[in-house]
């Protein structure tokens, strides 16, 4: 059975060919399969495009969350919920600087 693989990144909606702090991005995940788009972060959900994602599994689930440095220097923890098959994240507050490894 083959497993369902999927890409997450961060990018830019700015076509002009600008990145960075002013030119926030968004989170994408495209199906590994034929790339088409799942999922992409609401409107108000802004991530540096500059950044690279880390991945892990951080709560244990045996399944990876990515984490994302936000424009606003804070942490956007990304996790697959297999109960609704979508996506939900979590924002820390006040990271001073996120560093991702």
């Amino acid at each position: 059975m083959a497993q369902n693989t999927e890409v997450i990144f961060a990018g830019t909606d700015n076509f002009g060919g600008l990145c960075g702090p002013e030119y926030p991005g968004y989170i994408f995940v495209l199906d590994g399969r034929d790339g088409r788009q799942k999922w992409v972060s609401p409107q108000n959900v802004r991530v540096s495009a500059l950044n690279c994602p880390g991945a892990g599994d951080l709560d244990g689930d045996g399944y990876p969350e990515v984490v994302f440095a936000t424009s606003g220097q804070r942490l956007l923890i990304l996790k697959y919920d297999l109960s609704t098959s979508t996506y939900t994240y979590t924002i820390l507050w006040y990271a001073v600087k996120p560093c991702i490894v």
